[in-house]
């Protein structure tokens, strides 16, 4: 509608990606604690900024629900973190892992997994289609 708008989804999908680059290099160094506390504060903090730069309508409040939920969660992982032990917990060792996903019967699971989200999400449930073929006679 000839509206300047700032894109949140393309900003969100750079953000999210940095994000957990970043939480998964902490996670590989042992950094448990502060890869958990990054990855979800970051996104959180983003999701209650990014709200206010959106065009659409937020309701009738300054700040929306999806905020509150933000910052909801941002305390919860606070606590969670520090509530929770992560001291002698031993650093992982990527190759062992990677050795254990790469395993048929790890494979299959995963594989299986994902046909039954395809199938769960990938139609409708609400909406429905139809497909209509017919011969026009004037050109055959």
């Amino acid at each position: 509608d000839g509206k300047k708008v700032v894109p949140i989804q393309a900003m969100t999908a750079v953000l999210y990606s940095l994000s957990g680059l970043i939480g998964m290099w902490l996670f590989l160094r042992g950094h448990y604690r502060a890869a958990f506390l990054e990855a979800l504060l970051f996104t959180q903090l983003w999701r209650f900024v990014s709200e206010f730069l959106r065009a659409d309508f937020r309701g009738t409040s300054k700040i929306s629900a999806y905020q509150i939920m933000g910052l909801l969660g941002c305390l919860y992982a606070v606590a969670v973190a520090f509530y929770f032990p992560s001291a002698g917990v031993p650093r992982p060792v990527l190759m062992s892992g990677l050795q254990k996903l790469w395993r048929p019967e790890s494979l299959l699971l995963l594989q299986g997994i994902a046909l039954v989200v395809f199938l769960y999400t990938g139609r409708s449930q609400v909406t429905g289609a139809t497909i209509h073929f017919h011969v026009r006679r004037k050109m055959v």
